[in-house]
C-alpha cells in the first residue's frame, strides 16, 4: 500500500486499493463502486484479482437501495459488513449469487467531505465475520486512497 501515494490516475489508486487491501485483510477479492450523483449510483469500477470481477463495469446499485450493503455504507458514512450474505437482507442478492460471495463488508471512500465511492471486500470461500479491527483497518485504507484521490493533479 506504500506505492498508493505515487499513483497518477484515480484508476491506479482503486487498483492499488482493491490489491492492498486483499493481501492486508487476507481476503478473496474486493472491487471499487464509484458514484454517480445524476443516476444516483454506484457504478462498478474495478476489482481484485480482476477475474474475480467479470462484468464490474455493469454493475449499478440504486443509492437508495436498502438491499445493498453499499448503498447502507454510501448512506451511513461508515462501515457495513454482512457475515452470512446469502441470508442477511442488506446484501444485494443478484450480486451475492453471481459473485458467490459468503460475507461482505462496504467501506465509503471519502474526498472532500463526500462519498466518492466504496470499497467493496468480498470473502468468497467461507463466511466470515468482518472484526471490528479488519473495519476499522479497510477504513483507513479506504480514507489514504480517497486522500491520494482528492490531491491528484487534474486529468488531461
Amino acid at each position: 500500500m506504500t506505492q498508493i501515494a505515487s499513483a497518477r490516475t484515480e484508476e491506479e489508486v482503486l487498483t492499488i486499493l482493491t490489491e492492498g487491501v486483499n493481501k492486508v485483510l487476507d481476503t478473496s477479492a474486493s472491487g471499487v463502486a464509484i458514484v454517480e450523483m445524476h443516476s444516483r449510483s454506484l457504478v462498478g469500477q474495478c476489482g481484485a484479482p480482476p477475474d474475480a470481477w467479470p462484468n464490474i463495469k455493469k454493475i449499478r446499485i440504486s443509492l437508495d437501495d436498502p438491499s445493498s450493503v453499499s448503498a447502507e455504507a454510501f448512506r451511513s458514512k461508515g462501515p457495513v459488513a454482512v457475515s452470512d450474505a446469502e441470508k442477511d437482507q442488506k446484501a444485494k442478492k443478484w450480486v451475492v449469487r453471481f459473485y458467490r460471495e459468503k460475507a461482505v463488508m462496504a467501506v465509503p471512500i471519502m474526498v472532500r467531505g463526500e462519498v466518492y465511492g466504496c470499497l467493496v471486500v468480498s470473502e468468497r470461500e467461507s463466511a466470515r465475520v468482518f472484526t471490528e479491527e479488519e473495519k476499522r483497518i479497510a477504513a483507513l485504507l479506504a480514507a489514504k486512497a480517497g486522500a491520494v484521490i482528492e490531491n491528484l493533479p487534474p486529468a488531461t
